[in-house]
């Protein structure tokens, strides 16, 4: 109804104009003036991203997780970015990652962590010839884990005479959920 408003020109109300940018198959959108491509505010990152995966824009969301974390934003970005914790807190992923080989290096705006695939740890099969572990973080808080094959299963720990240090709850849940998203019914037992 402005049309019928007095001295009232729809000019002076518009929307503001922000500048979006695709970007790997990512959408990135910029909220200040004078905003600079992703290539000029990240520069090497597009290279990095594509020697990881030839299309990343044919990538589709595998999952959306949030985490309500009871502390400051830059704590956690510290625990992501470093990994002299990995050895005693991520036993697993350090029997994957053949860590003499690990690295991590940073750029103008961006750091990638990356490490060769090790001979796996009898729980991840790393069969695949996957070439190891590669995280990227961009400034100020996007992470970008490109599929990694060497990593994409686990095992329950289900040992049938001593259920108290077993998985067996979580490995029914976890097969609820599963036959709930099939339609089917699960069975009573771990398999």
């Amino acid at each position: 109804m402005s049309d019928r408003m007095p001295a009232f020109d729809v000019d002076d109300y518009r929307l503001v104009e922000i500048a979006v940018e695709e970007y790997c198959g990512f959408v990135f959108v910029h909220l200040g003036d004078d905003p600079r491509s992703m290539d000029e505010s990240y520069p090497g990152l597009r290279d990095a991203i594509a020697e990881v995966h030839s299309d990343p824009g044919s990538l589709r969301l595998e999952r959306d997780t949030t985490f309500d974390i009871a502390g400051n934003w830059k704590n956690v970005a510290d625990n992501l970015l470093e990994c002299y914790h990995c050895h005693p807190a991520h036993k697993a992923f350090v029997d994957l990652i053949d860590m003499a080989g690990y690295r991590n290096e940073t750029f103008n705006g961006w750091s990638v962590q990356s490490g060769p695939a090790g001979p796996g740890n009898g729980v991840y099969d790393v069969s695949s010839g996957a070439p190891g572990f590669v995280s990227t973080f961009v400034w100020p808080n996007v992470e970008i884990s490109l599929r990694s094959r060497g990593y994409h299963q686990g095992k329950f720990i289900c040992i049938p005479d001593r259920p108290e240090i077993s998985e067996h709850a979580v490995h029914h849940f976890h097969s609820m959920v599963l036959h709930a998203l099939r339609g089917t019914v699960p069975k009573d037992t771990p398999s």
